[in-house]
């Protein structure tokens, strides 16, 4: 016999425990699931680079953007992707977008943005940062970056971050517009 009470449960899936969807950006999360990733005419999933030295921040961002439908190349430092970029560029294979760790070793991402753009490289770069330091935001921006985000960062408020960008026009048509 009913009596009227509800009960609610939580099911983690044992393969995905240790991602966790913690935001701690000042961007509200959509409430809606992100919109699938905008595809190529011809089918292919968009391609994103993602430019960072921590494997641990490598799996989890990878993971996050391969369940959103991207699919996703890993340079672990700055000088690296700037020579990923630049060949799939040169083969006729370009990114889609790339998101850059700034603080790494050899080459930070600072470097490696303003590389990639003074080559002609028009892709939007996102920062992605565990800093949070007053002005990080603007000196990312400064180097060439299209926008901002910080680690950690919710699968949903990368994926909409990420959506966001890939439908805006490239950086060179916004000049030419401008």
């Amino acid at each position: 016999r009913a009596s009227g009470h509800s009960f609610t449960a939580t099911i983690n899936h044992a393969s995905n425990a240790h991602l966790h969807d913690t935001d701690t950006q000042a961007t509200p999360t959509p409430s809606k699931p992100p919109k699938p990733p905008l595809e190529h005419a011809a089918g292919e999933k968009r391609r994103i680079l993602y430019v960072e030295d921590s494997v641990d921040n490598q799996r989890i961002i990878q993971a996050f953007l391969r369940k959103s439908g991207f699919s996703v190349d890993l340079a672990e430092d700055g000088q690296v992707g700037v020579e990923k970029a630049l060949a799939a560029e040169r083969q006729g294979t370009p990114y889609d977008l790339i998101l850059m760790d700034m603080q790494m070793p050899r080459m930070d991402g600072y470097t490696a943005t303003a590389q990639l753009r003074q080559q002609g490289c028009g892709l939007p770069i996102l920062a992605l940062t565990a800093h949070t330091a007053q002005g990080e935001r603007q000196r990312c921006l400064q180097a060439g970056c299209d926008d901002y985000a910080t680690k950690p960062i919710g699968r949903q408020t990368l994926a909409a971050l990420v959506n966001h960008h890939l439908a805006q026009p490239p950086r060179s048509a916004r000049r030419d517009s401008a």
